[in-house]
């Protein structure tokens, strides 16, 4: 056998329970954190989990946080809600992760609403760049809830639960933000195996310590948008 052949990364697919084939999971993987180093977001030291930092505000931007109002202006709302933030942060464990089979998701779903619904009750803060703020405070918890995870999941939402989408234009943000996290949650438990296989997979990279999660919602921004020409 030549050396490489021995090295060949195996392909990994996933399939999510949506019916959506994630192929090659692990080179798709390792595109996506080529568009967006792990050092520039996933990387950057965290200075209190439990306190929105200017650092933070600051690193949302550098994974392509936008906004129609001036960056000043947008420090100086998130700032203004800060003690309530690190409030609604300190209700959720610092090692919550959603694909932890015993985590009890129900217990935490004030704290979701709470902290999701505040940061996007504020004008000019949409629900994507409240994520990316407060994602690395709960990495395996809190997902990037961009417009690609948020219409992958609402779409699959209408395959599979028709009564339940049919009530998502009626909920808050912060309910939607709950909503989403359960489904993510459906899908981390369910592929939880080769989930596993593709950080094997990936071993060595900068990225491949990142939570269940960040691959997950990685891959399928990859999916839809990275792949684009």
């Amino acid at each position: 056998m030549s050396s490489s052949s021995h090295l060949k990364r195996p392909q990994i697919d996933l399939r999510l329970p949506s019916g959506l084939l994630l192929r090659d999971a692990a080179q798709m993987l390792t595109a996506k954190f080529r568009l967006w180093p792990w050092a520039v977001y996933d990387g950057v030291p965290l200075a209190n989990p439990h306190v929105v930092s200017d650092t933070d505000f600051d690193v949302s931007f550098q994974l392509g946080a936008r906004t129609n109002i001036s960056r000043a202006e947008y420090r100086r709302r998130i700032g203004a809600v800060g003690e309530r933030l690190s409030e609604f942060l300190r209700d959720i464990p610092c090692d919550a992760s959603l694909d932890d089979p015993s985590l009890d998701l129900a217990s935490l779903r004030r704290a979701v609403i709470d902290i999701c619904g505040c940061m996007t009750k504020l004008d000019g803060i949409k629900l994507a760049n409240a994520s990316k703020i407060i994602h690395r405070h709960r990495p395996a918890f809190l997902p990037i809830l961009d417009s690609v995870v948020r219409d992958y999941y609402w779409f699959a939402i209408s395959l599979r639960d028709e009564e339940l989408y049919l009530r998502l234009s009626s909920m808050t943000w912060g309910e939607y933000s709950f909503v989403l996290m359960e489904k993510i949650r459906q899908d981390l438990l369910a592929i939880s195996g080769q989930l596993a296989e593709v950080r094997r997979a990936v071993a060595g990279a900068d990225y491949a310590g990142v939570s269940a999660l960040r691959i997950l919602e990685s891959l399928i921004w990859y999916y839809y948008v990275g792949r684009s020409p």
